[in-house]
């Protein structure tokens, strides 16, 4: 198929044409709406993850907490330049800073939930992303206006 083809395919049906795109990396197909239940069953057991984590961390933990402990904070920490003073005083310093865990269930379990309404109305894959993102984005966007 020459870009021609492409581009008339993409034209007359733009999710169709993302939904059948070919990303075959060595010998790994990377579309990802073509493992779509894949999909759906990863963001419910990651919104799960987080849901712990959430629990577990507190109401305003956040993954930028952990990132700055593993780049600044552990290292320092076997060198021996920093001590466990130190690296709590930097996983605190990020408490509440970022997207909290909170927000990844919301946009997992959103993403899950639509996508499992929709698949009985015929609405998958790319539209279904589309849609799910967009009521996401609008949910968050009204709680946080809020």
């Amino acid at each position: 198929m020459g870009l021609k083809d492409s581009l008339r395919s993409y034209k007359q049906d733009p999710f169709s044409f993302f939904d059948n795109l070919s990303l075959v990396v060595y010998g790994n197909n990377l579309n990802f709406f073509q493992k779509y239940k894949r999909a759906q069953q990863t963001a419910l057991w990651m919104a799960v993850i987080c849901g712990v984590l959430w629990l577990l961390l507190g109401f305003d933990s956040t993954p930028l907490q952990f990132i700055h402990v593993l780049i600044e904070g552990i290292p320092g920490l076997i060198l021996g330049q920093k001590s466990w003073g130190d690296v709590t005083t930097i996983y605190n310093n990020f408490y509440g800073k970022e997207m909290h865990y909170s927000a990844f269930v919301i946009y997992l379990l959103m993403f899950y939930g639509l996508s499992k309404n929709w698949e009985a109305r015929g609405i998958v894959k790319s539209k279904n992303m589309a849609y799910s993102f967009s009521f996401m984005f609008l949910a968050v966007g009204l709680f946080e206006w809020f």
